[in-house]
């Protein structure tokens, strides 16, 4: 870098000792050009320093020739280990290339994702049979070609090293004619005796396990059904089943929506749909287009991608969310009178002792930020939305309900959708029921279908010490997690790209998963075994894929 900056030097062409040689061989700009410092450096390339003997006490112990060996070494480790394939025969060409596989061209096929309850639509990439990639259906009327993080890194669960390949008894690899050989005597002993028979499963999407489950009950009628999930919906159905009398809540139509007020709702981010209203949001963001920008107001306690993106946020504690929905009542319909409901003294009396400037005042809100909320709504009656998120209670929810309502922004609820809950979630004084009964002895098998509530459930459940009490626990997963060490039965189950089955998230919309690929090791699909279990008899990998059609 010196000689490049000494190049770039205006250059004194005068004098005979500057100019530079016509020929010979030089070794640098300086040498070229005759620079007297290079001159200097030639002749102090043998300094006295340069040769004095090096201290050898100060040296490094590792000699060139030593160090030269250990990176050879090094080498040939390396290189060993990238050779290190796992050997399943001979890699030949096709003998009979199948007629749809062209050799360097993928082949897509549709399925379904089981990443969250969303189920959203996804088109798998493969190569000559292998699955490489997944990304989102256009054709799907939910995602719409869109997927989350999840969905798209899904595909390494399916080549993961920590998957399980054989069924385990007491941490013991065994075969799976015993497993269901004991399994279903543990089933007919405890539906004899009249000891429970518990499955712990996730949200029931599909209508098929739906019915696997009832008939289940009926042939051990002792059994029972725990479903849970670490975050859910359930205050906000509870809500909207007070409020309205139905649980099936519609979907929002956020891409009508001007205005839209989220209270500690992450919709962008981790909320149920998150996929599909980040997709009608964005509709009305793009800056290519002639439409006018929606305007997105955020009040939460944490900071969240939806807060992030938005163009106004407040910062307020989650336990003053309602009180604020309140204070927007009280401006909004008892003093603006903008519905119906001011006229009725029940409603009012309500919400009549809250104020919003003294709201505002009190937790040290932008006030400028609050009248824009007020004013926004008022103006954009109807085409407005105030979002409330998974953490707000049930009464949280009910105050929201009713402020859209009385705004008229049930105008953008979806007449044509709504989510479908095929089996509500349990409560939680039926999981402190499990748990005790577990713990009392009255249990005699629990299977873990796909769940982990020893790592899921609070420490306070006590869950861990209770299913060592089972007589005989099972645990149905594709990997070991904290659950399986403490079962007796640990059975592999297969990755979502190798099993059939269908979702219904819609009213009136179903969505098929199919297999990409043939199972890669000793592993059955999760209804398969249950259903092997109910109607013993010789497994074949069709069994679920003919009950299901």
């Amino acid at each position: 870098m010196k000689e490049m900056d000494e190049l770039n030097k205006p250059i004194d062409n005068s004098s005979e000792e500057n100019q530079p040689k016509d020929s010979g061989y030089w070794r640098s700009f300086k040498e070229l050009y005759n620079d007297p410092t290079f001159d200097k450096t030639l002749k102090n390339e043998f300094s006295p320093e340069a040769l004095q003997k090096p201290d050898v006490a100060n040296m490094s112990a590792v000699t060139r020739r030593r160090f030269l060996a250990l990176m050879g070494a090094s080498a040939a480790f390396a290189a060993a280990g990238c050779g290190n394939y796992q050997d399943k025969g001979t890699i030949v060409p096709y003998n009979q290339k199948p007629e749809e596989v062209t050799l360097g061209l993928p082949n897509y096929y549709a399925s379904t994702c089981t990443g969250c309850t969303s189920a959203c639509g996804i088109l798998v990439k493969t190569r000559e049979g292998r699955p490489i990639k997944v990304d989102g259906n256009p054709d799907h009327p939910v995602n719409k070609g869109k997927i989350c993080t999840k969905g798209q890194a899904s595909v390494m669960n399916l080549y993961s090293p920590e998957r399980l390949r054989e069924p385990m008894m007491n941490k013991a690899v065994t075969n799976w004619n015993d497993v269901n050989k004991n399994v279903s005597a543990a089933l007919s002993s405890a539906a004899g005796s009249g000891k429970e028979i518990a499955i712990v499963t996730h949200t029931i999407l599909s209508p098929t396990v739906k019915r696997l489950l009832d008939e289940f009950k009926l042939t051990f009628p002792t059994a029972k059904i725990y479903s849970y999930e670490v975050f859910n919906d359930s205050a906000r159905i509870n809500a909207w089943q007070k409020s309205y009398g139905k649980r099936n809540m519609p979907m929002l139509q956020l891409d009508k929506a001007k205005v839209i007020v989220a209270l500690e709702s992450d919709f962008l981010g981790n909320d149920h749909n998150m996929l599909e209203y980040t997709r009608m949001f964005s509709q009305n963001r793009d800056v290519m287009s002639k439409n006018e920008f929606n305007r997105l107001y955020a009040v939460e306690g944490a900071v969240t991608n939806t807060g992030m993106n938005a163009d106004y946020r407040l910062r307020l504690k989650t336990d003053a969310i309602e009180e604020f929905v309140m204070c927007l009542l009280n401006e909004l319909v008892g003093k603006k009178k903008l519905s119906g409901y001011a006229m009725d003294s029940r409603v009012t009396s309500v919400f009549a002792s809250y104020d919003i400037k003294q709201f505002a005042a009190k937790y040290k809100l932008d006030e400028k930020v609050v009248n824009h909320i007020v004013n926004d709504l008022a103006k954009f009656q109807g085409e407005a939305i105030v979002l409330g998120g998974d953490k707000l209670p049930e009464s949280t929810h009910i105050a929201i309900n009713l402020l859209n309502e009385a705004l008229g922004n049930n105008k953008l609820y979806s007449a044509e959708a709504d989510n479908t809950e095929l089996m509500p979630l349990s409560t939680s004084a039926e999981m402190d029921s499990l748990v005790q009964a577990m713990a009392g002895g009255r249990v005699g098998v629990v299977v873990h279908f796909d769940t982990n509530p020893v790592y899921n459930l609070s420490p306070e459940y006590k869950y861990e010490e209770a299913v060592k009490k089972v007589p005989m626990s099972i645990t149905l997963t594709e990997q070991a997690n904290e659950t399986s060490e403490v079962s007796n039965y640990v059975l592999p189950i297969h990755n979502q790209l190798e099993a059939w089955n269908d979702f219904k998230t819609r009213t009136g919309f179903y969505s098929m998963q199919q297999p990409i690929v043939a199972p890669l090791y000793n592993t059955r699909q999760k209804e398969a075994i249950l259903l092997n279990w109910k109607e013993p008899k010789e497994f074949t990998e069709t069994l679920y894929k003919d009950y299901l059609s």
